[in-house]
């Protein structure tokens, strides 16, 4: 697991590289990742990179997708937005996943709001919550958990964009 976050590190540093790179600098950047048994696919407009065995998974960009297993029919997924990263992983048993889904920026209180509405509905219990700001930007989060799993929820964006994120972060709920 170390090895895939510390691979799976140097390849998000090296995002910028290959998006703006030669095939040839994009090839060699995969043969290296490749010799370390990471998987690098640059293609369609995203980054994706996956570690050896089933170890887990990173994409960014246009046409990322929710992870691989993703537990969809426990943890209920948010409406609107687009995923534009999107992370899984296992390490001795417990499973991590996130997502991340670029909103309107205008809409990021109410996406937060609804989502935790509907992860409540779902049977979830919030937790924590909080929720600053100022003339650059803002940030709202918080967290719940179930029976199963903990999640945790963030929107982030600034005052003067017309976007904003929300992130969802999903782990087994360790006892």
């Amino acid at each position: 697991m170390r090895r895939f976050i510390a691979i799976g590190l140097v390849g998000m540093a090296s995002i910028g590289l290959v998006a703006c790179s030669s095939d040839d600098v994009k090839d060699k950047l995969k043969d290296a990742a490749k010799d370390q048994g990471v998987d690098i696919d640059t293609d369609n407009g995203k980054v994706t990179i996956e570690g050896k065995d089933g170890e887990g998974s990173v994409s960014f960009g246009k046409g990322s997708e929710l992870p691989d297993g993703f537990p969809e029919d426990d943890v209920p997924l948010p409406d609107g937005g687009k995923i534009v990263a999107a992370f899984s992983s296992e390490d001795g048993g417990r499973e991590t996943y996130s997502v991340t889904y670029q909103i309107d920026a205008s809409d990021a209180k109410s996406a937060m709001n609804d989502y935790k509405s509907t992860l409540e509905d779902a049977g979830f219990t919030v937790e924590n919550s909080m929720s600053f700001g100022g003339d650059e930007g803002s940030f709202s989060g918080f967290s719940a958990q179930s029976s199963d799993w903990d999640v945790a929820v963030s929107t982030v964006g600034g005052s003067d964009k017309d976007e904003a994120v929300l992130s969802i972060a999903v782990s087994t709920h360790e006892g």
